[in-house]
């Protein structure tokens, strides 16, 4: 009676293994998956920017036509301290959304595909804005 657990060797199993793993459309993590989608489709990555700045400017503007129920009616040197300061972080998250790829592309010679992605992003933007709009109008 054979009781041999691997009898073909130890190592033969982790080789058969690997390569099926290797016949898989994409064998890395989920990260690497998602970076070579990306990769490959600039154009939908673009409108996941421009998503993140309609949602942030939208907070802001949440924020900002609730101040006075959150700061009340003090007329104290805070609530102009708090509008700048929400304006330079504003800035600050909204310019790295729209122009923090394009910029790093085009910094390691990928100029076509820099400048292709801040154009969809402004593009998908601008659509953006045109169905708000409409939206308002239509009303």
């Amino acid at each position: 009676m054979n009781l041999d657990l691997f009898p073909r060797g130890p190592g033969a199993y982790e080789n058969s293994f690997t390569d099926s793993r290797k016949n898989h459309l994409y064998s890395g993590s989920l990260s690497e998956w998602y970076n070579e989608i990306m990769k490959l489709n600039t154009f939908w990555h673009s409108l996941g920017h421009a998503v993140l700045v309609v949602l942030y400017v939208w907070g802001v503007a949440f924020f900002m036509s609730h101040g006075q129920q959150i700061f009340g009616d003090d007329k104290s040197v805070w609530i102009p301290v708090t509008i700048l300061l929400v304006f330079v972080i504003s800035a600050s998250i909204t310019g790295t959304l729209v122009l923090g790829r394009p910029i790093l592309l085009y910094m390691e010679g990928k100029k076509k595909e820099g400048l292709k992605f801040f154009g969809s992003t402004l593009a998908w933007l601008a659509v953006i804005v045109f169905i708000i709009l409409s939206v308002q109008l239509w009303k």
